[in-house]
């Protein structure tokens, strides 16, 4: 079995062999740090990430406030969108929401190496298009539904995305990424917890059922399921049935550089860590 076959991550998971053969030895596995930005707003894309462990945040500044959450990608996809579809430069941050590790590539190599892989570029483009999907109808959800069914919503789209049932996130951290009160998301969380669909043990959220929380949440998540799912199976790939089910519900070299702008260490734009 090729390294790819044991990669956590659901798009590496589906390379051919001949493809893992071009694609791994530029693949690089690093660690990912919480609260550091590995993506700057109207700066050059360095590398695209395919995440193992961990979650990153796509930010949107939306005024003098805080920045809030656009997107969300974890073992199922990759960060550096914009490059995949022609772009040098993003509008948004990106920042490492929840710690693991990653494997990165150059941009201009992986321009190059999906140049010639058809099949593996067709699949990422289908990726592509479901995270615009969830992007999408995130914001719709923001505008429509309550804060319960949002958060319930966000915290099993999480769980999926980094495989497990604890969540090391406090309460002002999913304020931030909600853009809400903390003191709201306190009575969410209280709410949840009463009801036996979670946990809280300090600085962490641990979901004890999910169907109970699913059943707090809106629909959105059902609906993003049903539809990610025809997006991301891949004719001929090793992973199809693997990809098809996580739509329901190298050697370490270590972090030789941080992808950030010249000067001081880079900082979350959220403020001290959290969570």
């Amino acid at each position: 079995m090729g390294s790819h076959a044991r990669s956590r991550n659901r798009l590496l998971q589906s390379l051919t062999e001949a493809e893992a053969h071009r694609l791994w030895p530029l693949l690089e596995l690093v660690p990912l740090v919480a609260r550091r930005v590995i993506q700057y707003p109207m700066l050059p894309i360095r590398h695209v990430f395919f995440i193992e462990r961990g979650l990153v945040s796509t930010l949107a500044k939306v005024g003098p406030g805080r920045p809030v959450e656009a997107g969300l990608a974890g073992r199922e996809g990759m960060v550096g969108l914009p490059v995949l579809l022609g772009a040098s430069v993003s509008l948004h941050t990106s920042i490492i929401q929840l710690a693991g590790t990653a494997y990165r590539i150059e941009a201009a190599a992986f321009c190059n190496a999906i140049s010639q892989m058809g099949n593996f570029r067709s699949l990422l483009l289908r990726y592509a298009h479901s995270a615009w999907v969830e992007s999408s109808q995130s914001a719709a959800c923001n505008l429509r539904h309550t804060l319960n069914q949002r958060l319930a919503r966000w915290l099993l789209a999480a769980r999926e995305k980094c495989g497990d049932d604890r969540l090391p996130f406090s309460n002002e951290s999913l304020s931030h990424i909600l853009g809400v009160r903390r003191a709201s998301v306190s009575q969410c969380i209280s709410f949840f917890e009463h009801r036996g669909a979670l946990r809280k043990t300090g600085r962490a959220i641990e979901i004890c059922d999910p169907e109970r929380l699913s059943a707090f949440s809106c629909g959105c998540q059902r609906l993003l399921g049903a539809v990610q799912r025809p997006l991301l199976l891949r004719a001929g790939g090793l992973f199809q049935s693997a990809c098809a089910q996580s739509c329901d519900g190298i050697e370490n070299r270590g972090w030789d550089e941080i992808d950030a702008p010249p000067g001081p260490e880079s900082v979350s734009p959220w403020g001290a860590r959290a969570g």
